[in-house]
């Protein structure tokens, strides 16, 4: 268990330290922002006098950590749209094990002319009752907790000393909430991630193949050869079209949202078609760190977070894009939220040992939703 000590950080204490706290590098978390939004929203729509941060609402808290601040909270409750991704309910769970299920209905017909819907003078109508259909996604709630050491195998607590806590340049509390923060963001972020990254199998596509004649990564890759099929404006039309050919809905504004790696969006910003049609957006909102352009009726974002493929074809890596709609990723957690939770095990209050835990699941509410391309 890593103990917050000297031990630990030797410099701090035997040597000079500045109190200035250097930037680490961090990703933007692209996919564990648009959680924390549809959060937010789903609060509001529970108490929409309510603008405050909900305490456990994906951020853990009560170490001192650092919270979204004022003009972020602001972005986020002011954007309904780019929140409608994630599908939020919290009114139905309870404990780890239950299963919340989501109802879609599902629409069936025929018919659709006037020859087949005229019914003649005289003529008796059918008394025979039609079924409504309907499909329902299951999400399960399970115990989530952090942090987790690299190469480790359970979940672990973060330790302070009391000793030490009250003696170093820094607060090693809030050093620790940060660390409790980055794990949950970083946890979040990536289920989400390669929850998004599942569709349907006809639902991937390839660059410089507008016939659709590909049908896996073995056949569209030569092995130990990188570049051939850059990702590029030709590309986003037809994932485009794809979504466009299934109906799925766009956002309440009129668009898909489209979520490239940075080796894609370095490609994409080289290929002349891109240039040429991609517009910037002046619209601000809480994903505006990761926004590249709007082409046509698509938003362009960039994510650290998209799956990176080194092991399918030999020598080769392979990018994955995902374009959506609404409502892709249900989420289900009880209405505590994430919270800190320390150990009774503290040396009689001299060492104390947290970890953060959320009661809560995610899913896949369908894989028709998401488009994806891959692309080296």
């Amino acid at each position: 268990m890593p103990v917050v000590s000297s031990a630990w950080l030797p410099s701090e204490f035997v040597e000079l330290t500045a109190k200035r706290m250097l930037t680490a590098p961090v990703p933007q978390f692209f996919y564990a922002q648009m959680v924390y939004m549809a959060d937010l929203r789903a609060q509001l729509a529970v108490n929409p006098g309510a603008f405050e941060w909900v305490n456990g609402r994906g951020i853990p808290a009560g170490l001192g950590e650092a919270v979204p601040g004022l003009d972020t909270m602001k972005l986020m409750l002011a954007d309904p749209i780019r929140s409608g991704a994630i599908v939020v309910s919290d009114e139905l769970a309870s404990q780890p094990g239950n299963v919340v299920k989501f109802n879609r209905p599902v629409f069936t017909g025929g018919g659709y002319t006037i020859a087949s819907r005229m019914i003649a003078a005289g003529s008796s109508i059918s008394v025979t009752p039609l079924a409504i259909t309907g499909e329902q996604v299951p999400v399960e709630i399970v115990r989530l907790g952090g942090p987790y050491a690299s190469g480790g195998s359970a979940v672990q607590p973060f330790g302070i000393d009391r000793y030490m806590a009250k003696r170093g340049v820094h607060s090693l509390v809030e050093r620790v909430g940060a660390h409790l923060h980055y794990d949950r963001d970083a946890l979040i972020d990536n289920v989400v991630a390669t929850l998004f990254d599942s569709p349907v199998s006809t639902n991937i596509l390839y660059p410089n193949d507008p016939n659709g004649s590909l049908s896996s990564d073995s056949s569209a890759f030569t092995a130990n050869v990188n570049g051939d099929r850059p990702f590029d404006y030709e590309t986003i039309l037809r994932m485009e079209a794809k979504l466009q050919s299934l109906n799925i809905p766009r956002f309440d504004d009129g668009l898909y949202r489209l979520v490239v790696n940075p080796a894609q969006a370095v490609q994409l910003q080289m290929d002349p078609q891109f240039a040429r049609y991609a517009k910037e957006n002046p619209n601000t909102n809480p994903l505006q760190a990761g926004f590249l352009k709007r082409a046509g009726t698509v938003e362009v974002y960039m994510s650290n977070s998209n799956v990176v493929d080194t092991s399918t074809v030999s020598g080769v890596t392979i990018n994955h894009a995902v374009m959506f709609g609404k409502e892709i990723v249900g989420r289900v957690a009880d209405e505590e939220g994430c919270r800190i939770a320390l150990s009774s095990d503290d040396n009689y209050g001299e060492t104390a040992k947290a970890i953060w835990l959320a009661y809560e699941g995610y899913a896949l509410l369908d894989n028709r939703f998401v488009c994806a391309a891959h692309s080296n």
